[in-house]
């Protein structure tokens, strides 16, 4: 039988190095690879949490220097702290079934190095900030199973270097979207909208977007024929 003493030194070792060389433990639904030492991985709630309701800290917001955050798969609750606003060197951040819930704080608009964001699962709600279609090196955004608002944003239409976007579940069908936003993303590979109240036609230059290998917009209110084109679409193996 393993000695207890032993036991809790290699388990203070793995905590003390928890940052150091960040890992998704294997209980974890996450994987992410982050090569970056800049970069706090969390798999449990830790000392970054505050006490009583394990809210996130608002001393994270003086890791300025950070550029991956990897938060999800935990039992955090409350807000995102806006003090997040200022890790401007951020270039990837994941927080699916994290348990945060509420809006995206404003300050959030100052994260412009973004280029991977993972927020599905959780409960954050009000409209989809405009000032995410700023993030102009953004390559994937997941927002899937929030309780976000429809629309989705027209300014969308900026991010041209996405090559993956999921949003899906969007409520309040008082306010309906189009797909008028994703006619220059010619570099998705993966494009998810389900359930989001689109009304709108199926873009005529789908046809375009010869990377794209995955496509759902089912769930919605779209019209009109089917685009001959998307029957060229030959990476396309999801539908």
């Amino acid at each position: 039988m393993e000695d207890f003493g032993q036991s809790a030194a290699m388990e203070h070792h793995r905590r003390h190095f928890a940052v150091k060389q960040p890992q998704i433990p294997p209980t974890s639904t996450t994987t992410i690879t982050t090569p970056s030492s800049n970069a706090i991985v969390l798999s449990t709630p830790t000392p970054l949490a505050t006490s009583p309701n394990c809210e996130l800290s608002k001393e994270l917001g003086n890791l300025t220097d950070l550029t991956t955050f990897a938060f999800g798969a935990n039992n955090f609750s409350g807000p995102l702290p806006s003090e997040l606003g200022s890790l401007s060197k951020l270039k990837e951040i994941y927080f699916d079934s994290s348990g945060v819930s509420g809006e995206i704080p404003s300050t959030f608009a100052n994260l412009q190095n973004l280029e991977t964001l993972w927020a599905s699962d959780t409960e954050l709600t009000g409209r989809i900030p405009d000032f995410i279609g700023n993030w102009s090196k953004l390559s994937v955004l997941r927002f899937q199973g929030n309780s976000f608002e429809s629309p989705i944003p027209v300014t969308f239409s900026n991010l041209t270097s996405l090559k993956e976007l999921r949003i899906s579940d969007l409520s309040n069908f008082n306010r309906s979207s189009s797909l008028g936003f994703i006619k220059d993303m010619k570099s998705l590979s993966v494009l998810v909208l389900r359930n989001n109240n689109i009304s709108d036609s199926i873009p005529s230059n789908i046809g375009e977007y010869q990377s794209l290998s995955k496509l759902d917009l089912s769930f919605n209110n779209l019209t009109g024929q089917i685009p001959d084109s998307l029957f060229n679409l030959s990476s396309l193996s999801i539908l």
